[in-house]
């Protein structure tokens, strides 16, 4: 009766041992996509998009070279805490001819950020004008904007600076950047002008 006993009770020891074992390995969680309001500002490789500077008459081609899809461990709010989780974020590779450069645009989120996701934003989510992040407001929601001949509907207007230095950028769905300006002393020194484009949608 003792030898029973003993067997029952190491195997009980055991199964809560392997239960323990079991609760402890963590339930892995697929990472948060980027907002579906990105989807038709998201192009694939081989998308171009030819701009010229009213101001000076200069023309800029900038053309998608790569698109980089990854996650992001989201940093812990407080020390200690242990992450928040991942992220989706797509880094886009573009190449500029006016300035002979690459340069990363990185989306996650409802944003799109100039280099890694913690510089300035050129687009926020959302429609609610005066809608802010950091140093990046949503200026204004253009029901129709004509360009070159060519009428854009549904354009957001986006500001990134303080006074008296601004970028704005202007933006169409499906389309992408239709117009950057930047502004100094409340001058435009810098209107640059979508010509054309080939927008490839990233096949999401």
């Amino acid at each position: 009766m003792k030898k029973v006993l003993l067997l029952l009770l190491f195997s009980f020891i055991l199964l809560s041992a392997c239960k323990r074992k079991k609760d402890a390995t963590p339930i892995e969680q697929s990472p948060e996509k980027i907002s579906s309001g990105l989807y038709p500002l998201l192009f694939n490789t081989n998308s171009y998009w030819v701009y010229r500077d009213t101001v000076s008459n200069a023309l800029d081609s900038v053309a998608l070279t790569d698109v980089n899809r990854s996650t992001y461990n989201v940093p812990p709010l407080n020390p200690g805490t242990g992450s928040q989780g991942t992220e989706e974020i797509f880094v886009n590779t573009l190449y500029s001819s006016h300035t002979n450069n690459t340069f990363h645009e990185t989306y996650i989120g409802d944003v799109i950020s100039i280099g890694d996701y913690s510089s300035g934003y050129i687009y926020l989510g959302g429609t609610t004008v005066g809608t802010n992040s950091g140093l990046t407001t949503l200026t204004a929601m253009i029901d129709s904007l004509t360009i070159n001949n060519h009428t854009y509907h549904h354009v957001k207007k986006i500001s990134l600076g303080y006074s008296p230095n601004f970028k704005y950028y202007y933006w169409a769905d499906y389309i992408g950047l239709i117009r950057k300006e930047i502004e100094t002393n409340s001058i435009i020194t810098e209107r640059w002008d979508l010509q054309r484009n080939l927008s490839l949608i990233y096949p999401y």
